[in-house]
């Protein structure tokens, strides 16, 4: 018998509109404070480089939230040149 899947009993989806109340359940959970809609909203949703960028983790049996990876889009000058980077954030 093999190794299971690492993914046995949860799933990887896209951040949709309406995911962000149970990503922020979750961040209060795991981190013991909270973080305001509005704040979510203008560090991920309303970023002026693009955005956002968020992956969720489900569990299949019934969709809950249980994991989040997030990037935070943002500008680069480095030695006079400008450029574009990404930062991996705590939503």
């Amino acid at each position: 018998m093999g190794e299971p899947a690492l993914t046995d009993g949860w799933h990887l989806d896209r951040y949709r509109e309406g995911n962000e109340t149970a990503i922020l359940e979750l961040f209060a959970a795991v981190f013991g404070n909270s973080r305001s809609l509005a704040h979510w909203t203008w560090q991920f949703k309303r970023n002026p480089y693009a955005g956002p960028f968020v992956t969720i983790a489900r569990r299949n049996a019934d969709g809950a939230v249980v994991g989040i990876y997030s990037v935070m889009p943002m500008k680069l000058r480095t030695r006079a040149v400008d450029g574009s980077t990404a930062g991996g954030m705590t939503p």
